[in-house]
């Protein structure tokens, strides 16, 4: 909090009536009022010089030493030299001229005591190097006091400001880990009810057709809706779960969920062969988990619009990394462009990917159909 002006201007008086009770003294004068102008005029650049130290105090400075110089030039009163100036000089350095004070300080002592040096009459020559000393020591006691000052208030401004910008970083790591959770469990979501509509679908058309002519096949469609729908309740529990609390993912297994995802499609009547290097291979941390999402969504997109008979999932582990390809027999995309529909979940596999510092690959299969491939680091692992 800034201080108040007039606490400048009181401390201003009262150096100024300081220096007109030591004036009085020095001049043997019965009262203030037989000062003579010189006095009154080191008096008023005392009370300037005072009022400023916080505001301008070169300027102040200026101009208490000016007046004095001129006091102890004209009148020769033996008044002290450095006390009426120290808190300007005190200013000067607190503001950050210490060099500057200094020079202005060696330069007044200097003038005064060349000219008692040249006169000759106050001092001898060892008192007046005792005063000089004196004096010098008064006033470098001043700058140093001050300088020790501005150093701890700047210390203590940059551990603020530090402590501001640890705030300011942790509030934004915060919004971006809720930005990039948020990010992720729509991806969870989009990745969840994609699939288990798709496999929904599917059955549904197929237990439409054979309602009348094969039962026990429309049956067995509708227990496959039943067991799908069941499995997204599950997992949209897990999810509304992980909204309420602070667990990271709705599976803790990424092996289980490429499993259900290919049975899934299997049911369908689509032929998925799944091929695991090593056969244990166990899909946990993020990247395995990273591997199931990515193979549900694949093989979602290959029901959806593929038109395929056969698929193929491989996942291999192989130097330090998860390899996982989803290729298809299908009509794929046509010439060379992802089809808009494919977008949605191919933009929410890439950021998965990228995330983990990984790659991801798509497009028309050399011989036809749709292929894609990703390779994940593994971070934490399997």
């Amino acid at each position: 909090m800034a201080t108040p002006r007039w606490v400048d201007l009181a401390l201003g008086a009262v150096m100024g009536a300081s220096v007109v009770l030591a004036a009085t003294v020095a001049a043997e004068a019965a009262t203030p009022g037989e000062l003579a102008g010189w006095a009154w005029l080191a008096v008023g650049g005392v009370v300037v010089a005072t009022a400023l130290f916080r505001a301008a105090p070169l300027v102040g400075l200026l101009v208490g030493a000016a007046t004095l110089v001129g006091y102890h030039l004209a009148v020769g009163d033996p008044l002290g030299l450095a006390w009426p100036l120290v808190v300007v000089v005190y200013g000067v350095a607190r503001a950050g001229h210490l060099r500057a004070g200094a020079g202005f300080a060696t330069a007044y002592l200097a003038t005064v005591f060349a000219h008692r040096a040249i006169d000759g009459a106050a001092l001898d020559g060892v008192a007046l190097l005792h005063s000089a000393a004196q004096e010098g020591l008064l006033l470098a006691g001043a700058l140093l006091v001050g300088e020790v000052v501005r150093t701890r208030v700047l210390q203590a401004e940059t551990a603020r400001e530090h402590l501001a910008a640890l705030e300011r970083g942790q509030e934004e790591e915060t919004q971006r880990r809720i930005a990039e959770e948020r990010l992720r469990i729509a991806h969870d979501l989009h990745d969840l009810t994609a699939h288990t509509v798709s496999v929904v679908s599917l059955h549904a058309g197929v237990a439409r057709e054979r309602f009348d002519r094969d039962p026990e096949q429309a049956r067995a469609s509708l227990a496959t809706i039943e067991d799908a729908s069941r499995q997204a309740a599950t997992e949209l529990r897990g999810l509304v779960g992980l909204l309420r609390s602070d667990n990271t993912s709705l599976s803790s297994d990424g092996r289980d969920a490429v499993h259900r995802a290919v049975e899934a499609a299997r049911s369908t009547g689509l032929d998925v062969e799944l091929r695991l290097d090593p056969p244990d291979l166990n899909l946990v941390g993020p990247a395995g988990l990273a591997v199931g999402r990515i193979v549900q969504e694949s093989l979602t997109n290959v029901l959806r619009h593929a038109d395929a008979r056969h698929a193929e999932v491989t996942i291999r582990k192989d130097d330090g990394a998860l390899d996982v390809a989803v290729v298809d027999d299908g009509a794929g995309p046509p010439g060379d462009l992802t089809p808009p529909q494919h977008g949605v979940g191919l933009a929410g596999m890439r950021e998965r990917v990228e995330v983990l510092g990984g790659t991801l690959r798509h497009g028309r299969g050399a011989e036809g159909g749709f292929e894609v491939h990703a390779r994940l680091p593994i971070r934490s692992g399997p």
